[in-house]
């Protein structure tokens, strides 16, 4: 089973949103060319995706409502129930702390999230189950796209920025925006990833067809840059 989301909501021309779109995708070997939406309910803009130690929590990130959402998982069947989903963490209840919107993330082996703030300019540490915040890292770009654990002993976080939104001043002020950082010192790893080995036969430009006719229709566009030629900066957390 592979699980995938569409994030970008359709926009006003004033940049406001406007009907709600983001979905949450489960991809088997069965719906390939034709994945569907695990919930009728849309979201705003559903974003990354993680899961606990455990296997028995799913978390999504609505990116727009600032707030990542938890849902029962049944492993076995490889089945949600949105209809039991609470709030696991909400970042404007912590408006006088952080800023941003809640964009990619991941999780430790303690089930602690480790969220990037788009906008935010940082990293935060969660507690899903309490909804606490933990600690805040801060990252030097405003928007912080990303976080995955790496490394011998997946103790290092890799953490992705982007400089498309910023304008040419903006960019002298954040020279590292664009690049992906490696934090060090933070006292956890993360889990190992899983894989999905679902795609055989049939093309890889067929399997996403339906997301990225979604990406097409909401007007996102390909715009992106990235550092693969830069070395990777080290942040050593103290």
């Amino acid at each position: 089973v592979r699980w995938a989301t569409t994030p970008t909501p359709t926009r006003e021309a004033s940049g406001a949103l406007t009907v709600p779109q983001g979905k949450v995708y489960k991809i088997t070997k069965e719906n390939l060319e034709e994945p569907t939406p695990v919930r009728d309910q849309v979201l705003a803009a559903s974003n990354a995706v993680a899961w606990n130690k455990a296997n028995d929590r799913m978390y999504y990130v609505d990116t727009p409502s600032q707030k990542i959402v938890e849902v029962p998982y049944d492993d076995a069947k490889g089945e949600v129930f949105p209809v039991r989903n609470r709030t696991a963490f909400d970042v404007s209840r912590y408006a006088s702390r952080i800023i941003g919107v809640p964009d990619g993330m991941t999780v430790d082996e303690d089930d602690n999230l480790w969220v990037a703030l788009q906008g935010g300019g940082s990293v935060v540490k969660v507690n899903p189950a309490t909804g606490d915040l933990l600690k805040v890292v801060p990252i030097p770009a405003r928007d912080v796209t990303s976080t995955m654990w790496g490394g011998p002993d997946l103790d290092v976080l890799f953490v992705t920025t982007s400089r498309r939104n910023l304008n040419e001043a903006e960019r002298m002020q954040q020279p590292g925006a664009g690049s992906v950082f490696a934090v060090t010192n933070l006292g956890t790893k993360g889990l190992p990833v899983y894989t999905a080995d679902i795609i055989d036969s049939i093309p890889k430009r067929k399997v996403f067809a339906a997301l990225t006719t979604h990406l097409a229709t909401s007007g996102s566009g390909g715009d992106f840059e990235n550092s693969a030629t830069r070395p990777v900066p080290v942040l050593f957390w103290a």
